[in-house]
């Protein structure tokens, strides 16, 4: 009732697939898309969750990854493992958060991935390398290996996604984010949400735009969806400092007004270390936190 009372006409939803690990980065590396389970709660609360939006005129937004699956020490393709195997044949719990699906079975093995190759830096601005960045993986300092990149091509990736999709629209979801758009060949994208499974739906991706123009133009040309305007929001960032001029805003850079998705913060914009200069300006950020 407090979030419809503020004005809000909606919720954007953190993925809710079963992963593992307290901090806010893992919920964005999916071990089973089957089953609903992790420390933000399971089947029962997220449907219970719906319903109270439902019941307050909220509509509910889903954050989905389907570029990649969970970060491995070992390296292992096998999705979710024996390891969680035998957990979902022990414990009930899983089959209790179960979403769709035959738990016996894995969801994925090697072949539904692509090679292990990590995107370089450079990739991004290189527009004859936007395929590198679409098939391999992202890599960081906590994930050296990457996070396993999955296969446009195979036909169980693309059936167990839409499964996941349509069975989260019977629970009464209203929509879709896209994460981590510009790592997805637009073809996967396609393939996934088909108008048939989207139709009346709003869907998002999220494509950060700063030297990947590209990955951008692409999708907003290809597929009927919206993206977060982040051009939009440079441009209001920049008014705001010392040196900027409220007249920047006047006719200001930003997406056409049909696919802009506007906004004031992003998940990440918090919470990813790597972005918090959107809020703060970085030096004086850094020098509180780090001093």
């Amino acid at each position: 009732k407090e979030i419809s009372a503020l004005g809000y006409s909606g919720v954007l939803i953190s993925p809710p697939a079963f992963s593992e690990g307290r901090e806010w980065f893992y919920r964005y590396q999916p071990i089973d898309y089957r089953i609903i389970y992790s420390p933000l709660g399971n089947l029962k609360e997220f449907v219970a969750m719906i319903s109270i939006l439902k019941r307050n005129q909220l509509k509910a937004y889903l954050d989905v990854v389907f570029n990649h699956m969970a970060y491995r020490e070992d390296n292992n393709l096998n999705f979710p493992g024996e390891h969680y195997m035998a957990k979902y044949k022990a414990d009930k719990i899983y089959s209790g958060n179960c979403l769709f699906g035959d738990l016996s079975k894995g969801l994925f093995t090697e072949v539904d991935f692509n090679p292990k190759n990590c995107i370089e830096a450079s990739d991004y601005d290189d527009p004859n390398k936007m395929k590198d960045v679409q098939n391999d993986r992202i890599c960081d300092e906590r994930t050296k290996e990457g996070l396993p990149d999955l296969n446009h091509n195979s036909e169980k990736v693309i059936s167990e996604q839409q499964e996941y999709l349509k069975s989260m629209i019977k629970l009464g979801v209203d929509g879709f984010r896209i994460d981590a758009a510009k790592h997805m060949p637009i073809e996967h994208i396609k393939k996934v949400f088909t108008k048939e499974i989207i139709q009346g739906l709003f869907v998002f991706g999220e494509i950060i735009p700063a030297h990947h123009g590209q990955f951008l133009n692409e999708f907003l040309s290809e597929v009927d969806f919206s993206a977060y305007d982040f051009n939009l929001f440079y441009s209001i960032r920049e008014s705001m400092t010392p040196d900027g001029s409220l007249e920047k805003l006047v006719s200001p850079n930003q997406l056409n007004p049909f696919k802009s998705l506007t906004f004031a913060v992003t998940h990440d914009i918090p919470n990813n270390e790597a972005m918090r200069m959107f809020i703060l300006d970085f030096n004086v950020y850094r020098g509180q936190v780090y001093a």
